[in-house]
């Protein structure tokens, strides 16, 4: 027979330590991921946001710096929701109307009372839009403020963009 080797193995002691060394360990590898996880998720709401509110500005822009006339008589200027109705021509040269207003949160462009589009991405809403008239003796412009949210954010994070556009023949 042999002899028994009591000297071989693990103690309880040791797999405890080893277990615990392990859970420590995963902990750290599960925050950092956790952290980068929401850190990638507010990079993209931020990104989101930016390009949205850029490409809000740049259509209102070209279709402010084509527009002839602020027909005021139409329009909310001054306070939010804003709504900016203007008189522009088409491609053709041909008149049309050309208004931009919120409704439930999406930036809508219409033409000839005709609703486009909605400018912005669906998970984007408006929260702030105010369109500001400013006349001088030369021009007339449009101050266009606009913040956005993005509804996948549980954070409420916002963003503000905000630019001036001068009317045809302003300049």
């Amino acid at each position: 027979m042999k002899p028994l080797n009591l000297k071989s193995g693990y103690s309880i002691i040791e797999i405890i330590i080893y277990v615990a060394v392990f859970a420590v360990i995963t902990l750290v590898i599960m925050n950092s991921f956790i952290v980068l996880v929401s850190f990638f998720n507010q990079t993209r709401t931020n990104h989101d946001l930016v390009k949205n509110g850029n490409i809000a500005l740049d259509r209102m822009s070209y279709e402010i710096r084509l527009a002839n006339n602020i027909r005021t008589g139409t329009s909310t200027l001054g306070s939010s929701p804003g709504v900016l109705d203007l008189d522009s021509v088409d491609s053709g040269g041909t008149a049309q109307t050309v208004k931009f207003n919120v409704s439930s949160g999406d930036l809508n462009l219409s033409y000839n009372g005709t609703l486009q589009a909605s400018i912005l991405a669906p998970n984007i809403n408006v929260t702030s839009l105010i369109f500001r008239k400013i006349t001088t003796t030369n021009s007339t412009a449009v101050k266009v403020e606009i913040t956005l949210q993005d509804t996948r954010d549980r954070t409420g994070l916002t963003e503000k963009f905000s630019d001036t556009i001068i009317l045809r023949g302003g300049y």
